[in-house]
């Protein structure tokens, strides 16, 4: 064996370590040497260690063996007590060129704590590789109570922005094209440097002074941590490569909070979000744990869900390995079976679903799909708003000169013999689990206590209720019944009578004025919210009571919506006014209000494409639809109702406010309460907006629709009877 042969294990920042190594140990001289460079992240991964040293050594008998990195750092002892090791160096002291040579004791492992600095190292290339890595920083000033890391790497401490930018021209000029920036926690880089330059401040100066380097990409990013200079440099820089792998852990709050992460799911959706905004072609992956101590199959459902939510492409997956040392190796542990089950599920749900954020080579790059390749983004499930105050004003009474209508006559029995309050308990089932299961799990004892009331507050957070409204509830509780004996039966009817007088401001029927004929109906709502069908029920349930309506297919950009409301118009005996695919939609709104106006109809009902509410151009579009119904009708549209998916959680708050300032909604109608609803968020939406809630939807019959009842929701929202 010539020069010392380097065996990694673990990072992208093992991995550029080891390259220093192999060119320092070649400097000075090492011969029959393996130097194995361990990774800590689990317990697992120690045990992988020693497996490894003991078959380096069976196919080695002869070499000096050197253990180092992350577990020599954390346990020297414990490889110093193994036969196949000759030497272990710390973390600090592998990359010393005497010491790695051979000077000093056995055993060199100094106090990784007391290290304030980190030197550079200027490396020529990466043996095998065609991909390079450059260190920025090292150490982790974080306390996440399952990881040992800090205690393995030390404190937070950056590199110069201009010794990395020499590192990364020398790369670009001896051939790399792609360059990747790690460390331990990049998110941190030079809080510990003068005038703390950040992240997004070293990347820009890196890719002005080396315009030579074809592909910068960034290692693991902290969601807690990404701020919008950074996404700018993405949107400005085309080289800085669209691929975001996100330090998630897990997507369910209350898991969060007990690993002390520094983001909440909602967070981690808003940068999803904004970083879709600033690179259309982004990209995600993610770190995630796998029954983590305390984790219940609810909490693991949420960021199962988030998987495909987020439109994860790529996924590093660690079923929860105790480590002895850390806060969580102190709590109620998941049994390690059901960790692997958890760690399998997510695997297959990220391999098993068809992944929005997946390359796809545009059919107009050439012959051969040559060219760069395309990224189809990912809508966005959730968003962070439900973080900002509650805001909006509150209508007054409906004027007397409208009546609500008649119709929809609660508890009456769907065509399959179920009555309505049961079907509408079905639908919140999973949200009503979620709150009924934390609650009862949190009261183990008698008192509510200011600390149950805390963990009660995280309960309804991660139920969707939204911080605002949770702490409102919380702030209830405790005037109420504050240290005093209380059973889970109680909360739950506390919290629901709370939430219904919450509710009850917005639970309001949708009232036509009839001194305007027709009276138009503008229905907006993104992909996939049920808006065609929504449309469908009110048509139904207006011709039922005798009043003549028309549709207007004002999605003319896809060929299946229009195909839709025609079979919809067929069954409910009303005429759809709809034109060629690709038509300009608002002429045809225009058209279909001139004929409705010529036929004397009631009502017209006016579909809209599904729109990205983050894409301005496909708003622009909405408002101009509103725009020319103005021309026929200076008073129309109206009522602009907002078809709200119940599924997609708090990116539901995201909708609403852009639809609101956009087209002026004046009332939300809520779908999809088919069991896995995170009905929550109504509650949230209207402690924020306000905004009247007609009715709700719990299938796709035509008679699936009920006026939105406070008592009912709020009850069923809390698992109880009516």
């Amino acid at each position: 064996m010539t020069g010392p042969r380097v065996v990694t294990l673990g990072c992208r920042l093992n991995t550029f370590e080891s390259e220093v190594m192999r060119e320092l140990g070649a400097a000075a001289g090492l011969e029959d040497t393996v130097i194995v460079n361990t990774c800590a992240v689990t317990a697992e991964a120690e045990r992988q260690a020693r497996q490894t040293i003991r078959r380096l050594r069976r196919e080695n008998p002869r070499a000096h063996i050197v253990v180092t990195g992350c577990a020599a750092q954390l346990n020297p002892e414990t490889f110093a007590a193994m036969d196949e090791v000759d030497r272990v160096l710390g973390n600090e002291e592998k990359l010393d060129p005497g010491l790695l040579a051979g000077k000093g004791a056995a055993v060199e492992v100094a106090d990784i704590m007391t290290v304030r600095e980190t030197a550079a190292h200027l490396i020529s290339g990466f043996e095998g590789r065609t991909r390079a890595f450059v260190q920025i920083q090292q150490g982790c000033d974080h306390r996440c109570t399952f990881c040992i890391i800090p205690f393995a790497r030390g404190r937070n401490r950056s590199i110069l922005p201009q010794d990395i930018a020499d590192q990364v021209r020398t790369l670009a000029e001896a051939g790399y094209k792609e360059v990747v920036l790690t460390g331990v926690d990049i998110c941190s880089y030079g809080t510990d440097l003068p005038g703390s330059p950040g992240l997004a401040a070293m990347i820009g100066q890196v890719l002005a002074r080396v315009p030579e380097l074809k592909r910068l990409r960034l290692s693991t990013l902290d969601p807690a941590a990404i701020g919008d200079d950074l996404l700018n440099l993405f949107a400005e820089d085309q080289r800085l490569m669209p691929h975001l792998h996100l330090s998630l852990q897990a997507m369910d709050d209350m898991v969060l909070k007990r690993m002390k992460r520094r983001h909440l799911s909602a967070d981690a959706f808003d940068v999803v979000c904004r970083a879709r905004k600033a690179r259309p072609d982004a990209v995600f992956g993610a770190d995630l744990i796998a029954g983590f101590p305390t984790e219940t199959e609810a909490m693991f459902e949420n960021t199962l869900a988030a998987v495909a939510d987020l439109g994860l492409a790529h996924l590093h997956v660690f079923p929860y390995s105790p480590r002895p040392g850390t806060p969580a190796a102190e709590m109620p542990q998941v049994a390690a079976p059901v960790r692997k089950n958890r760690a399998r599920r997510l695997r297959r749900r990220c391999r098993a679903q068809a992944v929005p954020g997946k390359p796809r080579r545009d059919p107009g790059q050439g012959p051969g799909g040559k060219g760069p390749p395309r990224f189809e983004p990912a809508l966005c499930q959730r968003q962070a708003g439900f973080r900002r105050a509650a805001r909006g004003h509150r209508q007054g009474p409906c004027d007397r000169r409208r009546r609500r209508l008649p119709g929809w006559q609660p508890g009456r029995m769907s065509a399959a013999g179920q009555g309505w309050l049961d079907r509408l308990r079905g639908g919140l089932g999973r949200s009503s689990a979620k709150l009924t299961g934390g609650i009862a799990d949190l009261l183990t004892k008698r008192k509510l206590d200011r600390a149950a009331l805390d963990e009660l507050e995280e309960v309804l957070i991660a139920g969707d209720l939204g911080v605002a409204t949770a702490g409102k509830l919380k702030e209830s509780l405790a005037k109420k019944r504050l240290d005093k004996e209380i059973t889970p039966q109680e909360v739950k009817t506390l919290l629901a009578d709370e939430i219904a007088v919450m509710l009850d401001p917005v639970a309001r029927p949708l009232a036509i004025d009839f001194r305007h004929r027709p009276f138009v109906v503008l229905v907006c709502g993104v992909n996939g919210s049920g808006k065609t069908t929504t449309i469908a029920k009110l048509a139904n349930q207006w011709r039922q009571e005798g009043h003549s309506v028309m549709l207007a297919a004002g999605d003319t950009f896809r060929a299946a919506a229009v195909e839709q409301l025609q079979i919809w118009g067929q069954r409910t005996g009303c005429p759809v006014v709809s034109g060629e695919p690709g038509a300009d939609a608002a002429g045809l709104v225009f058209d279909a209000m001139g004929r409705a106006k010529d036929e004397r109809a009631d009502m017209l009902l006016v579909d809209t494409a599904g729109r990205l509410q983050n894409k301005k151009d496909l708003m622009a579009e909405l408002v101009k639809i509103v725009r020319v119904i103005k021309k026929a009708d200076a008073t129309a549209p109206h009522s602009v109702l907002l078809v709200m998916d119940a599924t997609v959680g708090q990116n539901a708050h995201s909708q609403v406010e852009t639809f609101k300032e956009k087209v002026h909604v004046s009332g939300l109608i809520v779908t999809k309460l088919d069991g896995s609803a995170k009905g929550g968020v109504v509650v949230a939406l209207a402690e924020k907006f306000a905004l009247p809630v007609h009715a709700v939807g719990v299938g796709e019959k035509l008679d699936d629709m009920h006026p939105f009842e406070a008592r009912d929701f709020a009850r069923s929202l809390m698992g109880l009877g009516a």
